[in-house]
């Protein structure tokens, strides 16, 4: 079930983060970095080693999911045309794929754990999904508004 929301969410998110232009990648990338900073109350010291290990995570996520998309999902448009064993190796792709980025998430936690609390690391991925939820609102509904902005407000 994860698998395929996860599966899902990335059909949903790669086609509208491709079209995003480039400076709108990196405004995204800001408001992201100031939204967590703020959701972790992380200290100087603690965002000078958490910020390294964290875009070491999110770079080779970005990487995972663009090979995702050029491995798994393009291939998918010719699914009329694709034979067996061609399928089995896309699933062989799609599953090596997700092995890596669970890999990648269990290196961020260890990493992460040495530098801030456990519970810390928890509010990380709280608040990841929250800017992600409030990203994929702002992209469906915002198409009209071209700024960037995520409401800090804490629940």
């Amino acid at each position: 079930m994860k698998t395929l929301v996860t599966l899902l969410l990335a059909l949903l998110t790669l086609p509208a983060m491709a079209q995003l232009q480039e400076g709108q990648k990196d405004r995204i990338k800001a408001v992201k970095i100031a939204f967590l900073t703020e959701r972790l109350d992380l200290s100087a010291e603690e965002a000078q080693k958490f910020w390294p290990i964290y875009n070491k995570y999110s770079d080779d996520m970005d990487e995972l999911r663009i090979k995702e998309r050029n491995e798994m999902f393009l291939p998918v448009n010719s699914l009329a045309r694709m034979g067996e064993e061609e399928a089995g190796e896309l699933l062989d792709n799609f599953i090596d794929i997700e092995e890596k980025r669970l890999e990648g998430q269990r290196k961020l936690i260890r990493d992460l754990r040495k530098t801030i609390s456990s519970r810390r690391v928890l509010q990380l991925f709280k608040a990841e999904r929250e800017f992600n939820k409030r990203m994929l609102q702002q992209l469906r509904g915002g198409r009209r508004n071209n700024s960037i902005s995520v409401n800090n407000k804490r629940n």
